[in-house]
């Protein structure tokens, strides 16, 4: 087992990643392991983290409180790029419409014309 504590966290995060052209620009997919949710987890300083959080506040030189969300723009929840990514407070992330702005499926597919239905809900909100 490789010793984590030598590399530095931002090499093992780009040694983690495919970068990938998509309709926001280019994500940086997440090759590691993920959390059920579907997210990309790294492991840190003895417990598993978000890899979007990590990237986010690494990039960004932050660190951020635990009450403060990393969401996605891209809408790919395998996406670390932290130009992709902004915190925000939890009732902030929570008025959302996250499927509005989802550009993958949960499996990772790419939403496009031709493969994906929209319709919109009693309150006139799109969905996909």
């Amino acid at each position: 087992m490789a010793n984590h504590r030598r590399i530095p966290i931002y090499l093992r995060l780009l040694d983690k990643i495919k970068v990938h052209k998509s309709s926001y620009g280019r994500c940086w997919l997440w090759t590691g392991a993920t959390f059920i949710s579907g997210y990309g987890k790294v492991w840190i300083d003895g417990e598993n983290t978000y890899a979007h959080r990590v990237s986010y506040e690494i990039f960004n030189c932050v660190t951020l409180s635990s009450d403060i969300h990393v969401h996605h723009k891209c809408g790919n929840k395998l996406c670390i790029n932290p130009v992709h990514t902004e915190a925000l407070t939890k009732q902030d992330h929570g008025k959302l419409n996250h499927y509005s702005n989802m550009t993958y499926c949960t499996h990772g597919h790419e939403f496009t014309d031709s493969n994906t239905l929209v319709f919109y809900d009693k309150y006139n909100n799109r969905k996909r």
